[in-house]
């Protein structure tokens, strides 16, 4: 779900409906930073299907920001 915050409430603006039960992560990649990549979880599923615990990329219409450079 991607929401917007106005004022003191959260507005939900859309959803994407995923075919695992447990997506655990996210982040954009690809040359344009419009692919979503999810990660899933097939720990703990009595009856995991075959996407369980699979890597999923969707192209969106959105997209991420450059990774930040920092050095230690």
């Amino acid at each position: 779900m991607r929401y917007q915050l106005c004022e003191t409430n959260f507005e939900e603006l859309d959803s994407l409906a995923l075919p695992v039960i447990q997506p655990s992560s996210c982040t954009f990649g690809g040359p344009d930073l419009n692919e979503l990549y999810i990660t899933s979880a097939r720990d703990g599923l009595e009856r995991p299907n075959e996407t369980e615990g699979a890597l999923l990329s969707i192209s969106t219409t959105l997209t991420g920001l450059p990774a930040g450079l920092f050095q230690l």
